[in-house]
């Protein structure tokens, strides 16, 4: 009696373990930050944590990709545009040869027509800033 005492409570043990296990997957670990959040029109402000900060399309009238890559610091609706104030972001070689990546110290202004999905840059800020 006692070696199936001991079996049951290893195996209850257990699978404590992996339901808590992967409870805390849920809710830890890389990409606990990453989020979308829909705009208009089948844009959305997707934030995939550092730099990677884009604006998406994800509607149904044209391919689903990156429109304004990082890093978008902020954007606004106006009718139907949508203004974004971004930073570009440079990747380079280090000294070690490892890939590394910076913010370029100038702020970029974007403006896309959610109607005809026009994409320009423009030199109005529409009273954007970026960070």
């Amino acid at each position: 009696m006692w070696p199936s005492k001991v079996v049951k409570s290893v195996f209850v043990g257990v699978a404590l373990f992996a339901a808590l296990y992967f409870v805390a997957m849920q809710f830890l670990g890389p990409g606990i930050r990453d989020f979308s959040n829909p705009i208009i029109n089948g844009y959305e402000y997707s934030d995939a944590g550092g730099y990677e900060k884009t604006i998406i399309y994800t509607g149904n009238e044209r391919p689903r990709q990156i429109i304004i890559d990082s890093r978008v610091d902020e954007y606004r609706v106006d009718g139907n545009r949508l203004l974004v104030a971004r930073r570009p972001v440079e990747s380079h070689l280090a000294k070690d040869n490892a890939l590394s990546s910076r913010l370029l110290p100038l702020c970029e202004y974007w403006l896309i027509n959610v109607k005809t999905h026009q994409v320009q840059r423009t030199a109005d800020s529409g009273g954007l800033r970026c960070n």
